[in-house]
């Protein structure tokens, strides 16, 4: 943890601020938001804190929102806040024009995520507390608050224990840092079974279809001993990718899009391991800039949003994907020579 003496007087000498989460906010954004609120509020008296997100949040985060009272604004009063907070957002870009506002206010911008960011959003910030060993920015959140003296309350708890066992999928890829935090909030009184539900909807009927669409049009490509599935599908397209991944795919990319173009590419865990592939920086980020748009996200879970045609976007990141993994192959070749 660096030192949080910059992120002390930000506190000392503002008074409004903004914290801001990526377009269609997921659980771990929100969480962590939530609970940075809190924790500005208690350390900050008389403390003005706005949340929003562009788009809005996602169909389980609003139910976690709702739950907890919580509002986020889709028009924030960017030219009212004396300092910003970018929470699990690795690109400024991915909030359009708030970024562009953000960058040109030279107002302090206070990074936290378990992403890499990208070279212009770390460039512009006042402060960027990064660990990309942390499996979600709830972790990261947790620290800070510990790292100011806070102790966190059963609500706070219960808040960082949902956003982490939506971002680790139910703790299957959780640190030991994760393990210990959803401890505490269970010897403080939380239920894990109760906030296990608020992570587990159900999918709507268009969702369910759209996940059948997506495997009736699988292309299924193999690299070596690696599966490749490809898809496309108008809406949903990162919940098709992890429905092949569960099919049996060791990679998924499902395109598709009207009006803006939209990859998720999924990874398994072990496809991630042993090629070295980090889909989020390797393959979403150089791409989506060579579209003109944004991509990035985790090292088995990433994303692009372009004006490019999907069809194009999605072979391209193919084509990415072949070109690791032939230097992949190359490097083990040369290594047991």
């Amino acid at each position: 943890m660096p030192s949080l003496r910059r992120l002390k007087r930000v506190l000392r000498d503002h008074r409004r601020f903004l914290i801001l989460c990526h377009p269609n906010a997921d659980p771990d954004a929100v969480c962590s938001a939530i609970v940075l609120r809190n924790l500005i509020r208690r350390l900050r008296r008389g403390a003005e804190v706005e949340m929003a997100a562009p788009e809005g949040l996602s169909s389980i985060s609003k139910g976690i929102a709702a739950k907890f009272g919580q509002e986020f604004s889709e028009k924030p009063d960017l030219s009212g806040a004396e300092s910003f907070f970018a929470l699990d957002l690795s690109s400024l870009s991915q909030l359009g024009a708030w970024g562009e506002a953000i960058l040109g206010s030279r107002r302090p911008l206070i990074l936290m995520d378990h992403h890499a960011p990208d070279a212009q959003t770390k460039g512009g910030a006042y402060m960027a507390i990064i660990d990309e060993s942390a499996t979600s920015t709830c972790e990261i959140v947790y620290r800070v608050m510990r790292g100011l003296g806070a102790k966190p309350s059963r609500r706070d708890l219960e808040l960082l224990f949902i956003g982490i066992a939506h971002e680790t999928r139910s703790f299957s890829i959780a640190t030991r840092e994760a393990f210990l935090i959803a401890s505490e909030a269970v010897r403080a009184g939380s239920k894990p079974f109760e906030l296990f539900q608020l992570i587990r909807p159900q999918m709507d009927r268009s969702e369910r279809i759209a996940r059948l669409k997506g495997s009736q049009r699988m292309e299924l490509r193999t690299h070596g001993d690696w599966i490749i599935a490809i898809s496309r599908v108008d809406s949903f397209q990162a919940s098709v990718a992890r429905a092949l991944i569960n099919l049996g795919a060791d990679l998924a990319i499902v395109g598709g899009g009207e009006g803006e173009a939209r990859v998720s590419l999924r990874s398994t865990d072990a496809f991630s391991r042993e090629t070295g592939i980090h889909l989020g920086r390797d393959v979403a980020q150089p791409i989506g800039r060579a579209f003109n748009g944004i991509g990035g996200g985790h090292s088995t879970a990433a994303g692009i949003s372009s004006p490019g045609p999907p069809a194009e976007l999605t072979n391209a990141c193919y084509e990415a994907i072949s070109a690791l993994l032939r230097r992949s192959a190359e490097g083990a070749a040369r290594g047991a020579g």
